[in-house]
């Protein structure tokens, strides 16, 4: 490797800024605590797309706690997707709106969307269409990764919902936040109405914006939000595995709460440390989503190349399913820095010559 090549891996390394949140700083480097929750949240939600896309055929023959560990991955996804919404709230309530953040966004996910949709027609694996062609194109627009689509939704009108929470005194901002938890996790459940992403992704803005502002005064007990979270998550279980309930959906009450434990343990704490590795890792956590969740990935991965359908009656299930997971993560994490050394950078320097 010559000086130029190591020279443009540190700055790989040294990336300041996430695709997506504005990332806490100690001296100008990355909080590492907070990368790690980004971590967490991101293998939380491989964990639900492994149990939920697996091709699972669950019968008499399989062994129960196979089926166990299906629900035990199941429940943590929507935990992991309110953390990403989370941050952004936390993060962006002090920041500020970024175009060029906006388009780098953008410009990620066309990349992946027209990569993998070329690689797939060219190894013969779906046949060209128009219609196929320009959803990928215009991935966003189009709705080929739910996140994302509502995401931007929710980016281009934070400075507005930034502008609203700066006005507003603690009693007034406390009240915003119930009647908007009223209406997505008491009223939209029972009445089966009401609910919509986009006021949910709201909702959890304003809430992390809120940890963030005043998280301190209400949050800072370790102890009792690491207790909360592990009871949370375990009752989502039970309800998941034994009753005929599932309670673990976005704004479900229980997982509203596990994801406001998780996230004060680590936004609350006083640690401050800063590991490049980390960093580096959590940096690509966006990426990650976007290449194991895309719609041709998502099947081809979990029942093709893994298999799963036919490790479920498997005596080593439990080992299969966190090296599944975890091997996923890290096969996606180097793909996503591949991608940032060979296209993402050379494009940068391009544009900043023009």
């Amino acid at each position: 490797m010559n000086v130029t090549d190591k020279n443009q891996l540190t700055q790989v390394l040294d990336e300041k800024c996430n695709l997506i949140n504005e990332p806490q700083v100690i001296n100008n480097v990355r909080d590492s605590k907070m990368e790690i929750l980004r971590i967490i949240g991101m293998i939380l939600i491989i964990m639900h797309h492994f149990a939920c896309h697996g091709g699972w055929i669950i019968d008499s023959a399989t062994p129960v706690f196979n089926k166990y560990i299906i629900d035990l991955f199941k429940i943590g996804g929507k935990i992991g997707v309110n953390i990403f919404v989370m941050l952004s709230g936390y993060y962006l309530v002090k920041g500020k709106f970024k175009l060029s953040k906006f388009f780098k966004l953008i410009f990620e996910v066309f990349t992946y969307s027209m990569l993998i949709y070329i690689v797939f027609l060219i190894s013969g694996r779906i046949t060209f269409g128009f219609d196929s062609l320009i959803k990928n194109f215009l991935p966003v627009i189009f709705y080929q990764y739910w996140f994302i689509t509502i995401y931007i939704i929710v980016y281009l009108i934070s400075p507005y919902i930034n502008k609203l929470i700066s006005q507003l005194q603690l009693k007034e901002y406390i009240i915003l936040l119930a009647i908007l938890l009223i209406i997505q996790c008491i009223i939209s459940v029972i009445s089966n109405n009401y609910f919509s992403y986009v006021g949910w992704f709201i909702t959890i803005y304003m809430l992390g914006a809120f940890i963030n502002l005043y998280g301190e005064k209400f949050l800072s007990n370790f102890k009792v939000n690491l207790i909360v979270f592990i009871l949370c998550y375990v009752i989502m279980f039970v309800f998941e595995a034994f009753l005929p309930w599932s309670i673990y959906s976005m704004n479900s009450i229980v997982c509203l709460v596990a994801t406001i434990s998780l996230f004060s343990l680590f936004s609350l704490s006083r640690a401050k440390c800063s590991n490049r590795i980390i960093n580096l890792i959590a940096s690509t956590t966006f990426g990650i989503y976007l290449i194991h969740d895309n719609n041709y990935i998502r099947s081809f991965l979990w029942q093709e190349l893994l298999k799963c359908p036919q490790m479920l009656n498997s005596n080593y299930f439990v080992l299969f399913a966190f090296v599944s997971v975890i091997g996923t993560f890290v096969v996606c994490c180097l793909l996503d820095i591949l991608r940032r050394y060979l296209i993402e950078k050379p494009i940068t320097k391009l544009l900043k010559k023009a």
